[in-house]
């Protein structure tokens, strides 16, 4: 049997990847919670805004 060994990024690499893949499920979370801007349902305004405050803290961190 072949045994393979998984290699791991370290250091920066691992930082870089991590942050790519937490930008990625933000950017995810953002087109999967609001599924209504992909046809013509209505949009509660208040429900986007309140969401976005909570999307906009998160990326902030992300960013930081």
């Amino acid at each position: 049997m072949l045994k393979t060994k998984l290699i791991l990024p370290k250091g920066d690499d691992q930082k870089t990847l991590w942050r790519i893949a937490t930008q990625q499920a933000l950017l995810r979370r953002a087109v999967e919670d609001w599924p209504q801007f992909d046809g013509d349902e209505s949009v509660n305004g208040g429900d986007l805004v309140e969401w976005f405050a909570i999307f906009r803290a998160d990326a902030k961190r992300l960013i930081s």
